[in-house]
Formats: C-alpha cells, sequence, structure tokens
C-alpha cells in the first residue's frame, strides 16, 4: 500500500539522517538548500492530504481534533492548516502545485496569498498572478513576495487600492484623535510648559493660532 512504502521511506530517510556528515561548509550549505526544498515538498503533500482528509471526514469524525491528537501543535495551528489546505485547493492551485514541487516554501505560498486574498480575482488573473509571482520565489522571501503580491491587486483594482488607503486614513485618523492629549501648566519661573499629542489638523490648527499670538521678535529689542 501507498502506506506501507511511505513508511519504508520514512524509515530509509530517518537512518540517512542520522549518518549524515558534511565534509565542508559548501556541503553543508548544498544539504541546507535541499533539505528546505524537499522541507517544502513535504508541507505541501502534507496539505494536500489534509485537504483530501477533511473531505472524506465522517460526522462525528472530526479532522482537527485528529489532527490535534498527536500534540505537536495546538488546535489553532491545526484549523489554520486544515484553512490552508482548503484554501491552496479551491483558490490556489498553482501554489499548491509549486510548494509539493519545492518551488516555493510554506511562508511563500501563505504570503502570496496573503497579498491576493483581497481581492475576488477571475481565473485568468489568478492563474497570472500565480504564475509570475512563483516565477520570482528564488529572487525574493516572503515578505518581498507579500509586497509584490499586494502591488499586483492594486494595478488590476486600482478602486480597490484606493478604499483600502482611504480605511487605512480613517483608522489612522480614529487612532490619532483617541490617542490626543494637552497639558499646560506652568514652570514656576516665568513661562508655560505645553506638552501633548494632537491629530495633524488640530496640530497645524493650534499652531497658527500660536503663531498669531507670539510678539514677533522686534518686539523684544530695546531701543
Amino acid at each position: 500500500t501507498a502506506a506501507a512504502r511511505i513508511e519504508e521511506l520514512i524509515e530509509h530517510l530517518e537512518a540517512s539522517l542520522a549518518a549524515l556528515r558534511s565534509e565542508s561548509r559548501n556541503d553543508t550549505l548544498t544539504l541546507i538548500d535541499r533539505i528546505e526544498s524537499v522541507t517544502g515538498k513535504l508541507n505541501g503533500t502534507r496539505l494536500a492530504l489534509i485537504h483530501q482528509a477533511a473531505l472524506t471526514s465522517a460526522a462525528g469524525d472530526e479532522l482537527d481534533h485528529r489532527l490535534h491528537n498527536s500534540n505537536r501543535a495546538t488546535i489553532r495551528q491545526v484549523r489554520g492548516d486544515i484553512r490552508l489546505a482548503r484554501e491552496l485547493e479551491s483558490r490556489y492551485p498553482l501554489l499548491l502545485d509549486a510548494l509539493r514541487n519545492g518551488q516555493l516554501s510554506e511562508q511563500q505560498a501563505r504570503a502570496i496569498m496573503t497579498g491576493l486574498n483581497p481581492l475576488q480575482l477571475t481565473e485568468t488573473q489568478s492563474v497570472r498572478c500565480q504564475t509570475e509571482l512563483i516565477g520570482y520565489a528564488t529572487q525574493f522571501d516572503p515578505n518581498e513576495l507579500l509586497a509584490l503580491a499586494t502591488r499586483m491587486v492594486e494595478v488590476i483594482d486600482p478602486d480597490h487600492a484606493d478604499a483600502k488607503d482611504a480605511a487605512r486614513a480613517e483608522r489612522d485618523a480614529r487612532v490619532a484623535h483617541a490617542s490626543r492629549s494637552l497639558t499646560i501648566a506652568p514652570d514656576h519661573h516665568g513661562s508655560m510648559l505645553l506638552r501633548g499629542r494632537l491629530p495633524l489638523a488640530d496640530g497645524e490648527l493650534l499652531l497658527a493660532q500660536l503663531a498669531a499670538l507670539m510678539p514677533s521678535a522686534e518686539s523684544y529689542t530695546h531701543t
């Protein structure tokens, strides 16, 4: 059976890893690179199997609890993996294939999905974006791929990008308003101390009013 063949392969792999030694730094770095690639393939295969298991789960047989029984991950992480597997299969099959082929790491795949998710892409748009971003995987890390994917969405749907910017500006304004403060107190040496935080527009208005009240430098000159 497939399970028996996998078990045999794992036993052989474990024995090989236990005996693994490198002769030079270059060999070590090469091995690290190969292991990272294989890890991506295993993660992709694992996610595909998780989705398959989710589709074939019987009533009352909760997959998240079954996977959590190993105690290798929290229940929250397990449920996140199930969602990730479902989304890869349904919306980003090219990313899943790239994972299984070792072209992407799981972190890179997650970053691409995060960047593309805000927009409901057409099938053609999705295929083009996934293909282009997979092609960049050897050049850019997850944060950079996230930025690229986000930029793709902005180019495809500028209105969505504008709405996102407007929502961000509104959120920043609410935060600024909520955190505003102003304290004015004498320093007991003939001056007043001002300390605080104001939204930009309010601060500019206050500054203009203070400037209008301040005497000119010439008024301090004694003749």
